[in-house]
């Protein structure tokens, strides 16, 4: 995956965060590739024991859902690089109050604080 070109954030920490971002893109767009295509090769390419079969697609299935929590990191290092760009990078996208710098040295990727992120979290309670 490639990220396009960003103007430098203005202190060394944003620079910081900005190429952890950048480092942590890098590599989720490693691991949903290995993993895309490992679906499109399917491991064994003519399994004949019964066992290896019911392992391949096994591994498929762990691979399946794995896939939208990696597409949904991948969203969330985007939404926290365009934060950056904005200039916003560090304020809660809900609320607007400010995210603990610390819970983004943490998580670089978090564009919420921490009760913002608990709320959308929780289910829906009938």
């Amino acid at each position: 995956m490639k990220m396009r070109t960003m103007k430098t954030p203005n202190t060394p920490w944003l620079g910081r965060q900005r190429r952890r971002l950048l480092a942590e893109f890098e590599e989720v767009g490693k691991i949903m590739e290995r993993e895309e295509e490992y679906l499109r090769t399917r491991g064994t390419v003519h399994p004949t024991d019964t066992g290896d079969r019911a392992e391949e697609e096994c591994e498929d299935q762990e691979v399946v859902a794995t896939l939208p929590s990696i597409r949904a990191r991948c969203e969330g290092i985007v939404e926290a690089l365009r934060c950056l760009e904005m200039e916003i990078y560090g304020r809660c996208v809900d609320c607007g109050h400010s995210i603990p710098k610390r819970r983004l040295q943490f998580m670089p990727s978090a564009v919420r604080c921490l009760e913002c992120e608990q709320a959308r979290e929780r289910p829906l309670r009938i």
